[in-house]
C-alpha cells in the first residue's frame, strides 16, 4: 500500500516506496555516523550526542532536495556535522564544509540540492542565537584597503596606506591615512607630532610611554629653539617630584643634575659637585715692568677643573688731574681668540685714586667654571666713558714670564702679571637651591 510504479526510462517498471516530504521530520539516530535515508523522508532531524559524520543510505533522486533539522543538545556540546565523504560536495560561501551554531539548544537548517552528480549544501545557522561570522573575500577594494560603514547598510573601502602610516577618523566619512600621531589630552582635544618636529600639548594631557621629538612645548606652540622643552603659563608652574630624605636617600647611584623637590626640607635640591675653598691656581705676579694701552688681554691654561672665583692685576690708577676712583670690567672668554670666542663671565673692579701698583682683585659673584687643560682668555678695559685720562687707559705691570700664551697691552705682547684664584671639585652631593 502506498508504493508506486517507477520506470527506468527502458521500458521496466518496478513498484517503489515515493519519498516522504511531509511536513513531520523524520528522526534520524543521533551517533558518530548518522545515516540518512532519502527514500524514507527528505525532511528530517537529529540532536546530536558527538560530532558526527552525515552518510546517505541510498543516494538521493536526481533532482530532489532535502532539510535536515540539526539540533544542539542542552548540555555537552556544541557538536560537529561533516557531510558525506566519497560525493562531491559544494558548500554555499565554503570550501571547507559546513559550520554549526555552538550556542546550547541551537537549530540550524541544512538543506541540500542534487543534481545527479554533485550535492549543493546550505546552512541556515543559529535561529533565535546571536550569530558570530568570519567573512572572506570582500568583493572590491584594493589589497590593504579596511572595509568600513559609509552609510547606513552600506560598506565601502579605505584607500590604501603607506608603510608606517597610521589610521584616523574623522567622525564622519571615510577615514584617512596619516603621519601624524595624535596625542590625547583628557578629552578635551588633540594635539599632533610629525615625529620630527615639535609636540605641542594643551589643556592637561595624560601621556604614557616615551616622547620623542626635538622639542616638547606646553602652553604655547612655538617653543624656544634652543630648549628641547618649553613650558608656558600665567597660571601655573612646574611641579618636579617630591620625594623625602629617606626616598631621596634610597635612589641608587643618582646621575648629575638630578632634580627633586625634598618634602622634608621644603627645597629643591640637586645632586652635582661641591666645591672646596678658594685656592691660588695660577701665580705670575713678580713682574716689575710697566707698561700701557687703552685695551688688555691675557690667555692662560688652568692645569686643574673647577670654578674660577678671583683675579689679581697689579695696576696703576691712569687718572692725573683730577685724580678719580677708575672703573674696569673684565670679561673671561671660551675660544680660539679673545675677539672670536664666546663670553663665559663677567665682573668690574675700581682702580682707586692716585693708587700705584696695586693689587687690584676682579671677584666673580658667579664663578666661572674652567675645564683643565683649556685656553681661555681675560681681557680687561675700561667701561665708563665719562672719565678720561690723560694717556692710556690701562696702566699695569707685565713681564714675559708666562710662556705659551698670548697675550697683549698697548699693542705689545707681554705677560700681564697677575694671579687667578679657582675652587675644585670635592665630590657629587645633594644640594639645596635655597
Amino acid at each position: 500500500i502506498g508504493q508506486v510504479l517507477s520506470t527506468d526510462g527502458s521500458g521496466t517498471l518496478t513498484w517503489i516506496t515515493p519519498p516522504v516530504n511531509a511536513s513531520a521530520p523524520v528522526a534520524l539516530t543521533a551517533g558518530s555516523t548518522i545515516t540518512w535515508t532519502p527514500s524514507n523522508g527528505l525532511n528530517a532531524s537529529v540532536t546530536l550526542n558527538a560530532n558526527s559524520t552525515l552518510a546517505f543510505g541510498t543516494t538521493p533522486a536526481s533532482g530532489s532536495s532535502g532539510t535536515l533539522i540539526v539540533s544542539q543538545p542542552s548540555s555537552g556540546g556544541p557538536f560537529t556535522l561533516t557531510l558525506p565523504s566519497g560525493v562531491t560536495n559544494k558548500v554555499l560561501g565554503s570550501s571547507t564544509g559546513i559550520s554549526l551554531s555552538t550556542v546550547s539548544s541551537a537549530k540550524d537548517i541544512v538543506t541540500f540540492y542534487y543534481d545527479g552528480s554533485a550535492y549543493y549544501w546550505n546552512v541556515g545557522q543559529g535561529y533565535g542565537t546571536e550569530l558570530t561570522s568570519t567573512t572572506n573575500h570582500l568583493a572590491g577594494g584594493a589589497s590593504g584597503a579596511l572595509p568600513y560603514q559609509s552609510a547606513s547598510g552600506t560598506t565601502a573601502f579605505s584607500a590604501v596606506g603607506t608603510a608606517g602610516q597610521i589610521l584616523i577618523s574623522g567622525g564622519t566619512g571615510a577615514p584617512t591615512w596619516s603621519a601624524t600621531l595624535p596625542v590625547a589630552n583628557g578629552g578635551t582635544g588633540v594635539t599632533s607630532s610629525t615625529g620630527t618636529g615639535s609636540v605641542v600639548l594643551s589643556a592637561s594631557p595624560t601621556l604614557t610611554g616615551t616622547v620623542v621629538a626635538s622639542a616638547v612645548s606646553i602652553g604655547t606652540s612655538s617653543p624656544n629653539s634652543n630648549a628641547i622643552l618649553d613650558l608656558t603659563s600665567t597660571t601655573k608652574g612646574l611641579m618636579l617630584p617630591r620625594l623625602t630624605v629617606d626616598q631621596r636617600d634610597a635612589i641608587s647611584s643618582p646621575a648629575e643634575g638630578l632634580t627633586i623637590f625634598n618634602s622634608d626640607a621644603g627645597a629643591l635640591e640637586v645632586f652635582g659637585k661641591v666645591y672646596g675653598v678658594q685656592k691660588n691656581a695660577i701665580d705670575y705676579f713678580n713682574g716689575s715692568s710697566l707698561t700701557g694701552g687703552d685695551y688688555a688681554w691675557q690667555a692662560f691654561t688652568p692645569s686643574n677643573s673647577g670654578y674660577l672665583t678671583q683675579i689679581d692685576l697689579k695696576q696703576w690708577n691712569p687718572t692725573n688731574s683730577p685724580q678719580v676712583d677708575f672703573p674696569y670690567k673684565m670679561n673671561i672668554i671660551a675660544g680660539s681668540s679673545e675677539t672670536s670666542g664666546v663670553t663665559i663671565g663677567s665682573t668690574s673692579a675700581y682702580i682707586p685714586a692716585g693708587a700705584t701698583g696695586v693689587a687690584v682683585s676682579y671677584t666673580f659673584n658667579s664663578p666661572v667654571y674652567l675645564k683643565s687643560g683649556t685656553k681661555y682668555f681675560f681681557q680687561i678695559f675700561k667701561y665708563d666713558s665719562g672719565i678720561s685720562s690723560p694717556y692710556a687707559d690701562t696702566f699695569m705691570n707685565a713681564s714675559d714670564v708666562y710662556s705659551g700664551n698670548d697675550s697683549n697691552i698697548g699693542g705689545f705682547n707681554q705677560d700681564l702679571t697677575f694671579r687667578l684664584y679657582m675652587k675644585t671639585s670635592l665630590g657629587s652631593v645633594w644640594q639645596s637651591l635655597k
